[in-house]
């Protein structure tokens, strides 16, 4: 009857164990400049072997999905998956899929890439991109899902043409010369201003 006992208590700290299986899917650091495009990298760590992977990836303010679905290509590391899906859906999340074929084997590496863009307007700081519905089949049918995650894309500089160098303005001015506040100004001067109608950074003076 001892025995029996502890047979029993190890087959349910064995079958915790394995219920606590090592899934996560993750990206590394992120930094996009305003009008810029980025690939970002997927990678899943999945010490089970995986018949089917799923993942929905949403983008904060500012930022958008490049191309359609995604501009998503998948890695060496799927290719022998017979199903390869990606959808942008009407909540705006960018859905993926794998399933079928030859499965995911237990280990980490990159799965599939993708592409974002920031607004030309988007506002410097850091933002939060969110992983949510993600799951793996293992090869006994068994769903296991992963908690949702957040990562951080820190959004910086500006690539605006008409400020990435210096203007010098040398033809005649024909609406005026205003300042950013819309006030005119009686000349040129040195830093951000409007002139017919555009900014301009003027650095050197002719």
């Amino acid at each position: 009857m001892y025995m029996k006992k502890i047979v029993s208590v190890f087959c349910f700290l064995l079958m915790a164990v394995m219920m606590q299986a090592e899934i996560t899917f993750s990206v590394g650091k992120i930094e996009i400049k305003p009008g810029d495009e980025k690939t970002i990298s997927v990678v899943l760590t999945n010490d089970v072997d995986a018949r089917s992977a799923a993942i929905d990836i949403t983008l904060p303010t500012g930022l958008s999905f490049v191309g359609e679905n995604g501009s998503v290509e998948f890695s060496d590391r799927v290719s022998g998956m017979m199903m390869k899906s990606a959808k942008i859906q009407t909540s705006g999340a960018l859905r993926v899929g794998l399933a079928l074929g030859e499965t995911i084997a237990a280990g980490t590496g990159e799965v599939f890439t993708f592409k974002i863009k920031a607004d030309q307007d988007a506002s410097s700081g850091v933002v939060k991109m969110v992983f949510s519905g993600m799951s793996i089949t293992n090869t006994s049918n068994e769903k296991v899902t992963v908690p949702d995650a957040e990562f951080e894309i820190k959004i910086s500089g500006s690539t605006d043409p008409e400020l990435s160098t210096p203007n010098i303005v040398s033809t005649p001015v024909k609406d005026g010369i205003y300042n950013l506040s819309g006030q005119k100004l009686d000349g040129i001067r040195k830093g951000i201003i409007i002139i017919d109608g555009k900014r301009r950074k003027i650095l050197l003076l002719e």
